[in-house]
């Protein structure tokens, strides 16, 4: 007769079962030229809106935007004060050549101004994004000096 003894450990997580999924992915993620340090935020792009994990930023932090185009077109990330409409008011942005149809791509920014401020899809081929409704409105809070 052979015994087999089955040894189940009911303690806690070792430190690396307690990792966050968050950090996890970042650490994941292809971040060359983004900012180690920055805070993560996610940002799913699908037609025609965006989902994003954090709404309100803090004036002269860094943060890391994951952007995620998970919808069946291109697509373009920029952040533009609220209400403008024209290219030249672009803050930052994130052309649609690196955001087809199933890409993710890191961006790493700083608000260097506090705010009212969206993220845009200014993509117009063959109906304008922006127009269809792909704008977020986000927050920047100025920083206490």
């Amino acid at each position: 007769m052979t015994v087999v003894l089955l040894f189940v450990s009911c303690g806690n997580p070792s430190p690396v079962d307690q990792a966050s999924p968050r950090s996890d992915h970042l650490a994941s993620l292809d971040t060359t030229g983004v900012d180690a340090d920055g805070i993560f935020v996610s940002v799913r792009l699908t037609e025609y809106q965006f989902v994003a994990s954090e709404d309100t930023f803090d004036q002269g932090r860094s943060y890391v935007f994951e952007l995620v185009n998970e919808g069946s077109e291109a697509h373009e990330w920029a952040v533009i004060p609220r209400g403008a409409t024209t290219e030249e008011e672009i803050l930052v942005e994130v052309e649609k050549e690196e955001l087809p149809a199933g890409a993710t791509h890191t961006e790493s920014f700083v608000f260097s101004d506090a705010g009212e401020f969206d993220f845009v899809c200014l993509v117009d081929d063959p109906v304008s994004h922006d127009e269809s409704g792909m704008r977020h409105p986000i927050v920047v809070v100025a920083s206490e000096q």
